[in-house]
Order: structure tokens, then sequence, then C-alpha cells
């Protein structure tokens, strides 16, 4: 909390008068009308508020957003029934474009360009998030039964961050089955990537979501 509490001016333009009332944010400025004409007025506030308080809350890096609204998706899959959209008459999706549309759907209201299939010379990267040139990551969606998800895992991102020009990416991995888990494990071991954290795991397995109402005690003997 800012301290002590400084005053923001609210004002009426019609009448060209100030109204002062109390708030732990302050704008430098004789008279509201004046520095909104200017545009320094909308600046200021929107500087205050970032500094001050959460009214912003989305992060400004593109990688720090990318990786959170993963961890979102990863959250609805896993934790709010999100798994039952992964599977059509019982049987899991095999698409990773559906993937993709999913993720997609997160970034509502968002500041940052978001663009699927973004092909800067090297093939179509699934989605480029970006806030200006300098401020950008990748993010690759893949399925745990994809034969060459080593070779992508390993090699694939690294060439479109060359070709975006970018050092950042986000590796999301969707598997369906505990034999899935050990694979996509086994290969995270054996590239050195088991606690890197821009690699995220999402379990939509569909035989160990029991609700929380059948969950009993094992006895021990």
């Amino acid at each position: 909390m800012v301290s002590p509490l400084f005053r923001l001016f609210f004002f009426s333009v019609s009448n060209e008068t100030c109204f002062p009332i109390q708030s732990s944010l302050s704008v430098d400025f004789s008279c509201a009308h004046i520095a909104l004409r200017s545009g320094r007025f909308v600046e200021q506030l929107v500087s205050l508020l970032e500094e001050h308080t959460k009214f912003y809350s989305e992060p400004s890096d593109s990688y720090v957003a990318a990786l959170k609204r993963a961890q979102y998706l990863k959250h609805v899959i896993e934790d709010n029934d999100g798994w039952r959209n992964f599977y059509l008459n019982g049987h899991p999706i095999t698409r990773e474009k559906d993937v993709h549309i999913l993720y997609r759907l997160t970034w509502f209201a968002t500041a940052f360009d978001v663009n699927s299939e973004a092909n800067s010379g090297r093939g179509p990267v699934d989605s480029a998030i970006s806030k200006g040139s300098s401020n950008k990551a990748l993010v690759e969606f893949k399925l745990a039964s994809n034969p060459q998800l080593a070779d992508n895992l390993q090699h694939q991102t690294a060439v479109y961050q060359k070709a975006h020009g970018t050092n950042k990416s986000v590796k999301v991995v969707i598997y369906y089955t505990e034999a899935e888990l050990a694979k996509v494990s086994s290969i995270l071991r054996q590239l050195g990537l088991e606690n890197d954290r821009s690699v995220v795991l999402i379990d939509a397995r569909n035989d160990n979501k029991e609700s929380a109402s059948k969950i009993r005690t094992h006895k021990q003997n």
C-alpha cells in the first residue's frame, strides 16, 4: 500500500471543475481536463494502475504470459473435467490442431498479439505470442503418441525460435495413458528437460479422474 494517501482527481470537463477524492494513487497535474486533452491523464492513470494495483494483471513478458495460460489450460483439463472434451465416442482426440484451438480460447481480452500457425520461413509454429518485435514467445503442442516427439522437443522448437527471432518458447505435451506418460518422462530425462518449467505436461487420461465423492482411504493390513 502506498503511504501516505495521495489524491486522484476526477473532473467534469463540461464545467472545467476538478473534484478531488481520497485514493491511494497520485496524478500530478493542476487540473485534470488539461491533462486529458493532452493525453497525459490517461498515460499517468495507466502507469499508476500498473504500478500500484492489480488492475492490469496480465504479465508483460510474452513467455510468462504464454506459460501462465498453458498452465491454466492444464488446470482446466486435469481439475475441471476439461479432459472430457478430448474424447469423441470414447476415443481420444488425435489431432494436435484441436488442442491449439482450446489454447487460443484462453487468450480472451489480451493485449498480446496471438498468431496461430505463424510461419517465418521454417514452417508454421503452433502459436506465436508477441507484444512488439522484441517481446515474443512461441508455443508448440505435441501429443505424447507422436512418434517424432523426441526429435521435435530437441530440434523443432529451436529451429522455430531462430526463424522468429526469439529464444523463448513453451512446449505442451498431452498424454492419454499411463504408458504415454512413461514414454514422455523417459524422453525428457534423456534430453535433460525433466525439470524444465517451459515443458508443460497435461494429463488427459480418463481412467484416473474419479469423482471426489467416490474416493476412499485404502485400508492397510
